[in-house]
């Protein structure tokens, strides 16, 4: 029978993640499309969904490929890459 994670540990999670995003200088102020993965990232936490989408961020010149898994043995990841 599968493990989830429970709604503390996506939480843990995903503030984690948006601490390295913030490390790397991306902010939904310079970065617009923020918005939808932090979107994303709430709809992940409160409905206990998977996700697994890319998003482009042209003003950077990145994509952000996102993989979040409420599966314990799934690894969740979110990643930045060049475009």
């Amino acid at each position: 029978m599968p493990e989830y994670r429970t709604k503390e540990e996506r939480k843990i999670e995903i503030n984690n993640t948006i601490k390295k995003i913030d490390e790397v200088g991306l902010h939904p102020n310079n970065t617009p499309e923020l918005i939808e993965v932090y979107k994303l990232f709430s709809e992940y936490i409160k409905n206990d969904v998977d996700i697994s989408k890319t998003i482009d961020l042209p003003g950077v010149g990145k994509k952000l490929t996102i993989n979040l898994y409420k599966n314990k043995r799934a690894e969740c990841c979110v990643i930045l890459r060049p475009m």
